[in-house]
C-alpha cells in the first residue's frame, strides 16, 4: 500500500520537486495516521467499527489514487484484494 501511494504521489507530481515531495509525504502521511489510530499498541487505537473503517477508508483511497494514476488494473486489483483482507481480517477479530 504504501508503494502505491509512493507511485501515485511520485506519477500525480507537476515538478521534480513535487514528484518526490508527493513520494515521500504520501506514503509518510499513511503511516503517521496509520501509527496513531491503527496500530495494535497505539493509545488511542480505534474501537473495531471506526477502526474498520478508518482501514477501508485507507485502502479504498489508495485504490482511486492508483486509478487517477492511470494504473487502473492495479487499482481493481488492490481494491479487490484490499477490501476483501479488511473485511475477512475484521471477522476472525485480528
Amino acid at each position: 500500500m504504501l508503494t502505491a501511494f509512493c507511485y501515485c504521489g511520485y506519477i500525480n507530481g507537476s515538478t521534480l520537486f513535487w514528484k518526490y515531495a508527493l513520494a515521500i509525504g504520501l506514503p509518510l502521511l499513511i503511516v503517521l495516521l496509520w501509527s496513531k489510530f491503527a496500530a495494535p499498541k497505539s493509545g488511542s487505537r480505534l474501537k473495531p467499527i471506526p477502526l474498520l473503517i478508518f482501514k477501508l477508508i485507507i485502502t479504498i483511497s489508495c485504490a482511486v489514487f492508483l486509478y487517477f494514476s492511470q494504473a487502473v488494473v492495479p487499482a481493481a486489483c488492490f481494491i479487490t484484494i484490499g477490501v476483501l483482507s479488511v473485511w475477512v481480517g475484521y471477522f476472525f477479530g485480528q
